[in-house]
């Protein structure tokens, strides 16, 4: 595909593609050694020296070197009892483990830099930790915490008014947001942080975002803009020395040839991306790359080559623990087998890619999956009746063969003894057999193109159901976007409780069952007086249950935070008039409505209060499990009773205490051994097994203890357990 781009740009690409051969001369600078030809000439045990330390332990490209002078610049700083510099030690030790993939212990000294930032109230370096730790789970695939880190980094840095540190920050969530495929929310952050970078006139940071947009671009498919931005990063990565950035960019233009089948160009730059890498050791770099060039070989059809490549990035992605780049090995090695027809071998990397990727996209791999099944059974079943139609025609042509055998000895027969007499009985019956050959073959004629038209018909049919079934997904995938903005963000409920977890699995892409949040502050002091945590279940589940969903979102921000009910009691009160008068259920046979259970803590008076319309809550205080059960009436439906009151319930918060909410989407999940529900003690027992451990570890084993329980078997219903610990 040719693009009308600026002369300017034409211009760019010219002087990129230019430099490619000569990429092995080039002399990268290293900003580190400046730093240790400064460090060489301070000798003295200063403040001053612990901050050179840590420059050198940032910039270093050796993980080992870089934990040595973090650790040289610690215990100098300790010495000095240099608040700052402990913690940027701390941190830099953290960068360095990071940077050697060892997450664990890079979390650990996080961690401990995050700590000493607090109790020295030092927020600007705290902002910068909550960056890093975000960036952690990032690597890892944890999105939603990454952004709850992020966006707490943010928030001090804009408290600060540290320009710096909101657009790194920013960037970085423009990353978890491409990740995500959520675009314009990707760009809107990456436009903000490139205002600022521009601002700064920091240019190695600022070609680092113009990349990043031109991801975005390029994986939406507008391939013209997306180069445009690639191209001037580079070129600016150039300019500055920025050899990993550089490489980056080159692999990404290399992405986007690929992309439009340019298959040459592109290898040239993936070839041009990986000798950077080499050169400056960047092992992330050349497994990405590695695998890059495994794909488009692949669609070269050097499929030599291109399983070499795939082989070796896949053994260095397991190597360094990437995990990512281990699922785009697996599956440029599944494409690879089926381009060669191998399905057997391609179904087996599919499905070893499908087990690492993430849960939003399970239903595209599922149909990826199935259509190289179908193709396998395909191809099984079109050689085994190919075999069985020439075994078919040999037994005919032997059957023919006998045949003419048997009828040339009768006319032989005949001929001799009835004469001319036979000869002409001989013509007649060889007439009447050509006749007879002809008309079998008109019929079969006729046969054959009614089964193809018949044929063209069903597949005409075939590809509208399956037109329509993909714009229905579509429609329901979308929906699934509106309710997600609807229902709190993730990590919301951290943020409100502190110690908490909610372990959420709807059945379909949509769900009925959900979880709200409110916090309400008072006039005199506007902190935050109360707490109000709903867990809801709405009649059904898929679309019919997301429908009730957006109803009970609306009706519960309309009686808690525009009529100001604060009492548990009356938020159900009002939301069962509301429901009936909203779906006319004095009119109409119109039975739907939710059960749900509301809990409103009140930090000031020590207070937690609860109702709850056929859902209990479950708490735990001094070691004891306790259960109080819901009113036994839903809200909405039919109603018999000339008034409909829930009950409120008061629980003291002098001594720490846990509880939980819960649809019965887990109780009454079908599974075990013999195939029965799950059951409400079961799930009680779990609550009184796990309570006193760490919140993560708690949603951690509701989780496994659900999957374990399920099985094979398929979910029955919507699945939503919450647990809040208050006291500590």
């Amino acid at each position: 595909m040719v693009y009308n781009k600026p002369l300017v740009l034409k211009g760019i690409l010219l002087i990129a593609f230019c430099a490619l051969p000569c990429l092995s001369a080039f002399a990268w600078q290293r900003p580190v050694d400046k730093l240790l030809a400064k460090l060489e000439k301070h000798p003295a045990n200063d403040r001053k020296k612990v901050d050179l330390l840590c420059s050198v332990a940032y910039n270093h490209t050796s993980p080992e070197q870089a934990k040595a002078y973090a650790q040289k610049a610690l215990k100098l700083a300790k010495q000095l009892n240099y608040p700052r510099g402990i913690i940027k030690a701390y941190r830099f030790t953290g960068l360095a483990y990071m940077s050697a993939r060892d997450f664990k212990k890079a979390l650990h000294y996080y961690n401990i830099a995050l700590e000493t930032a607090k109790d020295a109230g030092e927020l600007k370096q705290m902002a910068r930790i909550y960056l890093n730790i975000g960036l952690i789970y990032r690597s890892q695939a944890v999105y939603n915490q990454a952004l709850a880190y992020m966006l707490k980094s943010l928030k001090l840095s804009e408290k600060l008014d540290d320009q710096r540190g909101i657009a790194f920050t920013c960037n970085n969530i423009g990353v978890v947001y491409n990740t995500q495929k959520n675009y314009p929310l990707a760009l809107e952050y990456y436009q903000r942080a490139l205002k600022i970078k521009r601002t700064l006139g920091n240019k190695k940071s600022t070609a680092n975002t113009i990349h990043n947009i031109g991801t975005v671009y390029g994986a939406q498919g507008k391939y013209d803009i997306a180069m445009k931005y690639s191209l001037e990063a580079a070129q600016i990565k150039k300019e500055v020395k920025h050899a990993r950035g550089l490489a980056n960019s080159y692999g990404q233009i290399g992405e986007l040839y690929l992309a439009q089948n340019k298959y040459d160009q592109a290898i040239e730059y993936y070839t041009a991306s990986l000798a950077i890498d080499q050169e400056i050791g960047e092992k992330y770099g050349i497994t990405e790359t590695s695998i890059n060039l495994g794909i488009a070989y692949t669609k070269l059809k050097q499929y030599d080559k291109a399983k070499d490549w795939l082989q070796k990035g896949m053994q260095l992605a397991q190597k360094i623990n990437a995990r990512e780049l281990v699922q785009d090995s697996y599956q440029g090695l599944a494409k690879w087998f089926q381009a060669q027809g191998k399905f057997e071998q391609a179904i087996h990397y599919h499905q070893k890619y499908t087990a690492l990727k993430d849960s939003l996209f399970n239903s595209q791999t599922s149909k990826q999956i199935a259509k190289m099944q179908v193709l396998y059974e395909t191809e099984k079943k079109d050689l085994e009746n190919k075999a069985l139609k020439d075994e078919q025609a040999q037994q005919k042509m032997l059957l023919n063969a006998q045949k003419a055998t048997i009828k040339q000895q009768r006319i032989i027969t005949l001929l001799v003894v009835i004469g001319l007499l036979t000869t002409a009985l001989l013509a007649f019956a060889l007439f009447r057999q050509r006749q007879q050959k002809q008309k079998a073959n008109n019929l079969l004629k006729q046969k054959n193109e009614e089964i193809f038209t018949t044929n063209e018909i069903l597949a005409t049919v075939n590809l509208n159901l399956e037109a329509k079934n993909e714009h229905i997904t579509a429609s329901i995938d979308y929906a699934q976007h509106i309710q997600q903005a609807i229902f709190p963000a993730e990590g919301k409920l951290q943020q409100v409780f502190a110690h908490s977890f909610v372990y959420f699995t709807p059945l379909e892409i949509v769900s009925g069952d959900f979880y709200w949040l409110a916090e309400l502050n008072t006039a005199q002091t506007k902190s935050y007086a109360k707490k109000v945590l709903a867990v809801v279940d709405c009649t059904g589940h898929g679309v019919p249950g997301a429908f009730m969903s957006l109803i009970a979102t609306v009706l519960l921000k309309e009686a808690v935070l525009l009529k100001h009910i604060h009492s548990p009691e009356l938020i159900l009160n009002e939301l069962h008039r509301n429901i009936r008068q909203t779906l006319k259920q004095k009119q109409n046979y119109n039975r739907d409505g939710m059960e749900i259970a509301v809990v409103v803590v009140e930090p000031e008076t020590h207070t937690l209060e609860f109702a709850g319309a056929r859902r209990p809550l479950v708490y735990v205080q001094d070691q004891r499990m306790h259960t109080i059960k819901g009113d036994r009436l839903p809200i909405g439906g039919e109603q018999r009773e000339s008034e409909r009151r829930f009950t409120k319930h008061l629980l003291y918060l002098h001594r720490p205490l846990s509880f939980y909410l819960f649809s019965d989407g887990y109780q009454d999940q079908f599974g075990g051994e013999h195939g029965k529900k799950m059951g409400s003690q079961r799930l009680t027992q779990l609550i009184d097994e796990v309570h006193h451990l760490p919140m993560e570890t708690q949603q951690k084993l509701v989780e496994q203890k659900f999957t374990q329980w399920k099985g094979s078997m398929p979910q029955t219903d919507d699945v939503l357990v919450c647990g809040v610990k208050l006291g500590e």
